[in-house]
């Protein structure tokens, strides 16, 4: 179904408690070389030691670049029919490019043929051999073009992601909300932070550092009201993950110790969370 996770049945066995944690590359595992290695692959594992007696699965609704509005449609469209019970979202930054395109209409996309492309096995990825060398081709970004982060409008990101936890509710399934975490923080030294934001300039060009703190901030801000008006618990990821190099692989990727480490997080939630809790066992 285009989906990392082993392939389900749409129908749930007996007993089954199924999570789905939906989201962009970071849940997807854009540096996990195997399912069992992301984030809720972590999780699955870590769920299955604290609750032996239950049948436990679950899904990596990640894929690599989606927006929250694309993440709904995701949900809505495919995800929905594996009936979760419990949905944890933890949305990423993608939304962050929409604020630096242009109002003019792009481009039409020509249709291609698909391509089955293997590469070695000693290549990680070109996508990720390029976004980790954005610092050797970064060239300075004219002040014009730096968009105040703290004077955008953000209702549209709002109201979609308000509109993502009410699919959500009207399949049925549980919430669990997590705010988005980062390598770069205010409180670091100015060259650390210009280091480790690399590649989020580089996709995010019209905001400079200090116009990613505010952005992330200010998003960060809505997940929490969201969450809070639809009676969700919430995992405070910006709080709980230091930033640096130790929990991130680059700028908003974790790494396999920040895989582990945010899911280790969400399933203390869900094990203090009685809707999950009461849930059959075998």
């Amino acid at each position: 179904m285009g989906l990392r996770s082993a392939e389900i049945p749409f129908e749930k066995g007996p007993g089954v408690v199924r999570v789905a944690v939906l989201g962009a590359s970071t849940v997807m595992g854009a540096y996990s070389a195997s399912n069992d290695l992301t984030l809720p692959g972590r999780l699955e594992a870590n769920l299955h030691q604290r609750f032996p007696n239950k049948s436990v699965e679950v899904i990596n609704a990640g894929i690599s670049g989606l927006s929250v509005h694309e993440q709904g449609q995701l949900y809505e469209k495919l995800i929905q029919k594996y009936s979760p019970d419990v949905v944890v979202v933890y949305s990423g930054f993608n939304d962050f490019a929409g604020y630096c395109r242009k109002t003019k209409a792009p481009a039409k996309r020509q249709p291609s043929p698909l391509v089955q492309i293997s590469l070695p096995k000693w290549l990680l990825s070109v996508e990720l051999l390029v976004k980790n060398s954005t610092l050797l081709r970064e060239t300075a970004v004219r002040t014009s073009r730096i968009i105040d982060a703290s004077r955008l409008d953000l209702t549209g990101y709002q109201r979609e992601f308000e509109s993502l936890l009410a699919v959500i509710r009207r399949s049925g399934a549980e919430s669990v909300v997590a705010t988005n975490s980062k390598s770069y923080r205010r409180t670091q030294t100015t060259e650390m932070q210009s280091r480790l934001s690399g590649p989020a300039r580089y996709y995010n060009a019209c905001f400079d550092v200090d116009g990613l703190h505010t952005l992330y901030e200010r998003h960060n801000a809505i997940i929490r009201t969201a969450a809070s008006r639809a009676q969700v618990p919430l995992v405070p990821l910006h709080d709980l993950i230091p930033g640096g190099e130790r929990y991130f692989a680059d700028a908003s990727h974790f790494s396999a110790a920040g895989d582990q480490l945010a899911a280790d997080l969400i399933a203390d939630v869900l094990a203090n969370d009685r809707a999950f809790a009461d849930m059959p066992a075998e």
